[in-house]
């Protein structure tokens, strides 16, 4: 295959392969909604996308790049981080979370 048709070719599927559809979902805290929580999303070589659970606790926020990241929520509700790592997917990828205390803190663990 000529270099230039192959260039072609790549150029044209590098969009499809790199970018990702939005990660969303609903977070719980002690059996209720987490509300108005911070959320942070940090993926490789790009910086971390960003966003916040409303008040009855689903969030949404964008993300480019697919593969594995770290999901992260803080809150007034507990303290420090609790996180998780995600899959980031060329369509939208459904993440519920739950906010529990574990030994080191808080977690998140997948509903």
């Amino acid at each position: 295959m000529k270099p230039i048709v192959r260039l072609a070719i790549v150029l044209l599927l590098a969009p499809e392969l790199l970018n990702a559809g939005p990660i969303y979902g609903v977070i719980f805290f002690n059996g209720s909604a987490l509300r108005g929580a911070s959320i942070s999303i940090e993926c490789p070589a790009v910086k971390p996308f960003t966003g916040s659970t409303l008040d009855d606790g689903p969030y949404r926020v964008p993300v480019q790049p697919q593969g594995r990241c770290k999901f992260n929520v803080m809150s007034p509700s507990f303290k420090g981080t609790a996180s998780a790592d995600v899959i980031s997917v060329a369509d939208a990828a459904p993440y519920n979370f739950a906010v529990v205390q574990s030994a080191n803190g808080y977690e998140l663990r997948k509903q």
